[in-house]
Formats: structure tokens, C-alpha cells, sequence
């Protein structure tokens, strides 16, 4: 039994195998527990999912960038279809100012590339990854090892990135694997499978 509060950032551990990523796909929706129940501000999330749905976010382990689109293109046409009811203009300036908070600015009309023919490194890609949840600006955020196959700089940047964000009052929930010290104490908790 755990709970998060608005402003911390809370990463899940374990060895491979214990259950990490099924317990993030009950705490999503995407599955029942079999005992128990995932509650969001006191609503059963599973019951009441088609009503708190837009609350949380989940940035999965894969990219889900579309490689002939540029940086903005992305984030703008994401934008456009989990955010139709925004006004463009509206949508335009949310896209800068995470622009900047990601570090992507001066890459913004690069187009996000593949392995083959990479125009962005590892970090800025995981991190334009993680900014098409951003964008939603969900109360919840849940990633799945967010800084997999990343340098140890990139990775101190993903999780500052999110560090900020729960400082702006999000809950975040990590799935991460033998994160360095400098990394580990940016967490407030530690869910321990």
C-alpha cells in the first residue's frame, strides 16, 4: 500500500521480472489488481477511469516521435490530438515555453529522425519523447525507464526535467533501474519490488 501527494517524484524498483511494469499498468488502468484498488483524490480510478483518464499521462519506454516530422511538428500535431478543444494560438505558446524547458529550442525545426539517421542524440530525443506528455499538463505522470540506454548526463537531465515538474506540484511515478546516487536523491520516495 502507497500513496503519492502532489509534489513528489517517486521511483519503482526492483530486479527484472518482480512486477514493475504490471504494477504501473494497474495503476494506468490498463489493467485490474486482484486484490486492492488504485484510488485518484478518492475515486476509484477504475471505476470512474472514463471520468480521471485526463488526469494522468504515461510517457512508455518506446518513442513515439514520428521521424519525417520536425521537434515543433511533433509536439504541435500531438497537441492537436489530445488537446482539440485549446486554441491554436494557445497550443503555439504552451509548445515554446516547453521548448525551452526541455532544452530543444534551437532544435525545433530539426526533424526528429531514426536510428539510422539521427539528428538528435539519445537525451533529446527521450526528452522530446517525454515532452508530448508534458504538453497535456496531466496531474499524474507515470514513465516507464525514462532513462534507459541514456548517458549519465542525459539521464541527470531527464529526471531533473521531471524533478521540476513535481516541483510544480505533479505527482510522478518512475520505473528506473540502478540509478546513479546524484540520481537517486532527486526522488522524494521508493517503491521497492
Amino acid at each position: 500500500s502507497f500513496s503519492g501527494r502532489l509534489g513528489e517524484m517517486t521511483c519503482i524498483m526492483g530486479p527484472s521480472g518482480c512486477g514493475k511494469s504490471t504494477l504501473m499498468k494497474v495503476m494506468l488502468g490498463y489493467e485490474k489488481a486482484t486484490a486492492g484498488s488504485v484510488r485518484l483524490n478518492g475515486l476509484d480510478f477504475h471505476k470512474n477511469f472514463n471520468d480521471l483518464k485526463d488526469y494522468v499521462g504515461y510517457v512508455p519506454q518506446d518513442d513515439l516521435l514520428y521521424e519525417n516530422l520536425s521537434v515543433y511538428e511533433n509536439l504541435y500535431y500531438s497537441g492537436k490530438l489530445k488537446l482539440p478543444d485549446i486554441s491554436d494560438d494557445e497550443l503555439r505558446s504552451r509548445i515554446d515555453d516547453l521548448l525551452v524547458v526541455l532544452g530543444l529550442s534551437d532544435k525545433r525545426d530539426l526533424p526528429v529522425g531514426n536510428e539510422l539517421k539521427r539528428t538528435l542524440s539519445g537525451g533529446e530525443r527521450r526528452r522530446l519523447n517525454i515532452g508530448l506528455e508534458l504538453l497535456n499538463d496531466s496531474d499524474v505522470i507515470y514513465l516507464d525507464e525514462p532513462t534507459s540506454g541514456l548517458s549519465s548526463y542525459d539521464s541527470r537531465k531527464v529526471i531533473e526535467l521531471l524533478s521540476g515538474y513535481a516541483e510544480k506540484g505533479k505527482i510522478i511515478y518512475v520505473v528506473i533501474h540502478q540509478p546513479a546516487p546524484e540520481i537517486f536523491y532527486k526522488f522524494d520516495r521508493l517503491i521497492l519490488l
